[in-house]
């Protein structure tokens, strides 16, 4: 590789770091004007799941359930038949989209990331179930909710004592 190539290559670097994170604000606020005509949105949407139509609602006395799982999905389907709304979160395209379809409330994401947490609606919310077989994405999930409502009522799987006793002192 000689001089020239190298300095192009650099430049190349150079200029794409400078512009990443400026284009990385840009999306939502890009996401939000597209979304305004629905024919050209329909082009651009990749995920083709309308699950931002409850954030913009009030969402108050309900129950968040992260993780959709076997039994992420039986709690779901009990709150269900006591009519006790809920929320889903999970990390599985195909079970959002799933939950999506059946007009469940949904959010995709990953809840140990807090970004994702605070649109929950912790704050309003009657409890906080995190249903997913991982200890350490659990006790993730537990603080950041601890954070942002304190007194909220949580119940998290733990399958060791050791899990038991980590997520109990959170």
């Amino acid at each position: 590789m000689d001089q020239n190539q190298y300095s192009l290559i650099l430049a190349g670097a150079l200029l794409s770091i400078t512009v990443n994170p400026l284009l990385f604000r840009l999306i939502n606020p890009l996401e939000k004007w597209l979304q305004r005509f629905p024919s050209v949105w329909k082009l651009f949407d990749r995920h083709g799941l309308s699950m931002t139509t409850w954030l913009d609602e009030e969402i108050s006395g309900h129950v968040v359930i992260v993780g959709y799982g076997r039994v992420g999905r039986h709690i779901a389907n009990l709150l269900s038949l006591l009519e006790i709304p809920n929320l889903v979160v999970d990390s599985d395209a195909e079970r959002v989209q799933e939950l999506d379809r059946r007009g469940m409330p949904v959010l995709f994401g990953d809840a140990s990331n807090s970004e994702v947490i605070k649109h929950v609606g912790l704050a309003h919310a009657r409890a906080l179930i995190v249903a997913g077989p991982d200890e350490a994405t659990s006790a993730l999930v537990v603080a950041s909710a601890r954070d942002l409502a304190p007194d909220l009522p949580i119940i998290a799987r733990a399958t060791t004592e050791d899990g038991i006793t980590q997520l109990a002192n959170l």
